[in-house]
């Protein structure tokens, strides 16, 4: 495996938690009317968490093609990839703010600033494509007939030249990159 691309079938990329499953073990914490243990919480969110770092280090180029909603745990699926293309039209967010929970995902400061994460996270406002392109979360907003085809164009050309050092360049670049990332508290915002 050179390149992952992740994406959603049907009308969404991911709308994030199934809230179907409230007063069920199926979501975090599993019953928000209840005083849950905050171990049990804890350590879900732990495990969650395990899920999300290991994609965001793991060590192939991966490409979110990002359609129709993208909100909560999708959106933190989507940034956790190297490269976020989406459409004009798609919907970035998260709808647990609505809900008085706390963002777990430190990487909306590091995607696109602690300014811009403020208002969004927040205020609970969703913002579309060409939004998300202009502020840093995505790499590319195109129209929505256009998104194959360029998230193909990208992934031809990781897979055709991986810049200038090939695949061993990208490793080194992938390492140096995370690790200027966990010196400057990554590491340390994922464990909080």
């Amino acid at each position: 495996i050179w390149l992952v691309i992740i994406k959603g079938a049907g009308k969404s990329f991911s709308a994030g938690q199934d809230l179907s499953g409230v007063d069920t073990a199926k979501v975090v914490p599993p019953d928000p009317h209840a005083k849950p243990y905050l171990s049990d919480i804890f350590e879900s969110a732990e495990k969650l968490g395990e899920r999300f770092r290991a994609l965001f280090a793991y060590p192939r180029f991966t490409i979110a093609q990002v359609h129709g909603h993208c909100l909560g745990m999708g959106a933190t699926l989507a940034m956790c990839c190297k490269a976020l293309i989406c459409t004009e039209d798609a919907v970035f967010g998260d709808p647990s703010v609505r809900m008085g929970w706390a963002v777990p995902n430190p990487l909306w400061t590091w995607r696109v600033g602690i300014k811009k994460t403020k208002e969004l996270l927040l205020t609970g406002r969703y913002i579309d494509g060409k939004e998300a392109e202009q502020i840093g979360l995505a790499m590319k907003a195109v129209p929505a007939y256009k998104l194959d085809e360029v998230v193909r164009e990208e992934a031809e050309a990781q897979l055709r030249f991986g810049g200038i050092g090939g695949y061993d360049m990208q490793a080194a670049w992938r390492v140096a990159h995370e690790t200027n990332m966990d010196i400057a508290g990554l590491s340390t915002a994922w464990r909080y």
